[in-house]
């Protein structure tokens, strides 16, 4: 099969971010991005010595010079547009893509003496490392797929905002940050992101300098969590007044389903407006009793009850609370759930609840009550003042608040003063995706 052509200068259409030399008549050397179904694109070159660049559209409008380019495309476009230089972009200083989900290969522009980069959308994909020394300032947004070490960035960055959907997922100790690095972002796509070593790792080394500007340092996200490893580091750094947001361990208590749980004594329930309970738990096996219970109580003299658990005949969870009972989609064992129940309309007395924030029911009828009728149990639930029920969960967080009182329940207050019977203390580092034993 023949070659496509570009019928102006008769050269073979190159691979996706290739320069190649056009015509020796017309001196250009062709830059290709490539489009996926785009119906708009903006960018923006600042060169030196005033070079004007040209870019052809290739869909029949076909030169445009400047620095400035947008370009609707009608149909959308899914082919290639290109960028044409009389010096093969060697006075190409700052390259900015505003618009267009458009995408080439980071080592493509190795050669370009950029000194920023900002794309705020298209898929950029390739290795952070390959980036121009020299490059002051990298901006990766959009969906943008980069990768790599995190310490094969160029030295001479000042500042550094990497997210999207970019994989990066290591960093290596020793790199020698710029001593004015005003700010650095990092928030991985999911499934990929920094461990804890490299995150202590990381911090340490950006405490050796000084830092400058704004002094803007997150690293949270898909990041795993700094250890103590890093503390001198972490307080080093905020005297120096950067503003730090990594991610820290996330502890937590293991009830084994069969005899251990937590109890938390009486806690604020759903009594205004803007009262809510928020859980923050793993669910590996509510188990196949008759049935077994993540948390909860019962009072059955009174009908007074706020309990979730699972039944043997179905793979759903139940919420009862006083005279409701709402059945939902069991708990994913593979994810740390948050679970948030909340009053959904006061006034008609309705209750909805959010998992891992999005809404499994609403508009269900309760009847407000300010606290629990007996102890709240975690683990399990109480009934009629006996554990019963128990449940298979990693536990990490509680709040109860009924629109005047507030009980929080974490391990920092030694679990909200409530009596621990025989749950195990756990920790994460990967944001609740995995537990160990302390």
């Amino acid at each position: 099969m023949a070659q496509e052509k570009n019928i102006l200068f008769d050269v073979a259409v190159s691979e996706i971010g290739k320069d190649v030399s056009i015509s020796t008549d017309w001196g250009f050397s062709e830059f290709e991005i490539f489009c996926d179904n785009v119906g708009y694109v903006e960018l923006d070159l600042t060169t030196t010595d005033s070079e004007v660049i040209k870019i052809e559209w290739a869909d029949g409008d076909n030169f445009e010079d400047g620095s400035s380019f947008n370009h609707t495309y009608s149909p959308v476009f899914s082919n290639s547009f290109y960028l044409l230089s009389k010096t093969n972009f060697s006075t190409v200083q700052d390259f900015v893509i505003v618009n267009g989900l458009v995408n080439f290969d980071l080592v493509s522009i190795t050669n370009w003496p950029l000194r920023s980069i900002e794309f705020n959308s298209g898929a950029i994909y390739g290795d952070v490392s390959t980036l121009n020394s020299g490059l002051t300032s990298f901006i990766c947004k959009g969906k943008n797929v980069v990768n790599g070490d995190l310490s094969g960035l160029p030295r001479s960055l000042k500042i550094i905002d990497i997210q999207g959907l970019n994989e990066i997922n290591s960093y290596t100790s020793g790199h020698a940050w710029d001593n004015d690095l005003e700010q650095l972002i990092v928030l991985p796509n999911d499934s990929f992101g920094m461990l804890s070593g490299d995150i202590d790792d990381l911090l340490i080394d950006l405490d050796i300098i000084d830092w400058a500007g704004v002094k803007i340092l997150d690293i949270s996200g898909n990041n795993h969590a700094r250890t103590s490893a890093s503390d001198t580091a972490v307080a080093s750094l905020i005297i120096k007044g950067v503003t730090i947001n990594v991610n820290v361990p996330i502890y937590g208590l293991r009830f084994d389903g069969a005899s251990t749980d937590l109890n938390l004594g009486i806690v604020p329930l759903l009594n205004s407006s803007d009262s809510y309970i928020k859980l923050r738990f793993k669910a590996y096996n509510f188990g196949d009793g008759s049935p077994n219970y993540a948390f909860g109580y019962d009072d059955a003299l009174t009908n007074n009850l706020f309990q979730m658990g699972k039944f043997p005949t179905t793979e759903a969870w139940n919420i009862q609370y006083e005279i409701t009972n709402i059945e939902s989609n069991y708990p994913n064992p593979n994810e740390f759930n948050e679970l948030i129940i909340s009053v959904d309309n006061w006034a008609l007395l309705k209750l909805k609840a959010t998992l891992n924030g999005v809404e499994i029911f609403n508009d269900i009828d309760f009847i407000p009550i300010s606290q629990s009728g007996i102890d709240f149990n975690i683990g399990s639930r109480n009934l009629m003042g006996v554990s019963d029920g128990f449940a298979e969960i990693d536990f990490a967080y509680g709040e109860f608040y009924n629109g005047t009182t507030t009980k929080i329940v974490n391990a920092a207050n030694t679990w909200g003063g409530g009596t621990n019977n025989g749950g195990v203390d756990i920790v994460s580092y990967d944001n609740g995706n995995t537990f160990t034993l302390v």
